[in-house]
């Protein structure tokens, strides 16, 4: 019966996860960067767009988190547990953003 009364937004589950494969993609690119240290310019680049585009889905799925808590009236969880968790989020996956800048000025 208490299981019925709890909300069951499945979407904040799974743009979570999304978001949390996106941090995990941009720290095993951050790996091969690091195994790849001294090779050519070309892997960098490659790199540093691969980021970029983690970032900029993670952008949109950050977005997309903060839109649903807007909309919903209630949450699976404390929403300002949800929203702490995506910018946290986020924020990891800019500060993985900015080694791969600064990377990228310092060996162009």
């Amino acid at each position: 019966m208490l299981s019925s009364l709890m909300p069951q937004r499945k979407e904040f589950y799974e743009l979570l996860a999304a978001l949390s494969d996106r941090v995990v993609a941009g720290g095993n690119a951050t790996l091969r960067l690091l195994n790849g240290l001294g090779g050519t310019t070309e892997d960098l680049a490659t790199l540093v767009a691969e980021v970029s585009l983690l970032e900029q889905a993670g952008d949109k799925i950050k977005a997309q988190v903060v839109t649903l808590l807007h909309r919903s009236f209630t949450t699976p969880i404390n929403r300002d547990q949800i929203h702490s968790l995506t910018i946290e989020l986020d924020l990891v996956l800019n500060a993985i953003q900015d080694v791969y800048l600064s990377a990228d000025v310092t060996i162009a």
